[in-house]
């Protein structure tokens, strides 16, 4: 119940913030001038704004958290790596790596936790879980299963890279 709680959470979330990712436009026309001094066709300009949440850090903790989803991504790599070799020990490892007992465990700044948003924190958990319970399917052989719950994890990743941005403090 636990982890279905989590999963939805990060599903109902995703729902909310999707709209964030989609940033406003604004088009121009302009005239090109070639290098031999000829008009180009006219073409549209358009400019994006990034309307996702801003996370404050200083350079230490932007610096662990950047870390951290490298490593979800090298994770799903190895996952799906080793599930097309049919290699379940490997899923198994790698998806342990990046779970909630993962080497960076010890190793998050105690300054980090209070500047996240909420929101933020509930889907690292569910993702740091969802890596879990990949380990689990692998463990107990249930290939079928691996790939769906790197889709999960996933959507937990493009609903966080969606919503907030890190700033560093004092950056201009």
């Amino acid at each position: 119940m636990q982890k279905m709680k989590y999963y939805c959470a990060g599903i109902v979330f995703l729902a909310g913030v999707a709209p964030l990712s989609v940033g406003a436009q604004e088009k121009t026309t302009g005239a090109q001038v070639s290098s031999s001094g000829q008009h180009a066709h006219d073409k549209e300009i358009v400019t994006f704004t990034d309307e996702r949440a801003p996370i404050v850090l200083n350079e230490a903790e932007r610096a662990f958290l950047k870390r951290e989803m490298r490593g979800f991504l090298a994770g799903v790599q190895e996952i799906l790596e080793a599930a097309a070799a049919g290699d379940g020990r490997r899923v198994a490892g790698a998806a342990r790596n990046v779970g909630m007992n993962g080497p960076e465990q010890d190793h998050i700044p105690k300054s980090l936790a209070p500047k996240l948003p909420l929101e933020f924190k509930k889907l690292g958990l569910a993702t740091h879980r969802g890596f879990d319970e990949i380990a689990a399917a692998a463990s107990a052989g249930a290939a079928d299963r691996i790939s769906q719950q790197v889709g999960v994890v996933m959507r937990n990743c493009v609903a966080c890279h969606g919503a907030w941005r890190i700033v560093v403090e004092g950056a201009k």
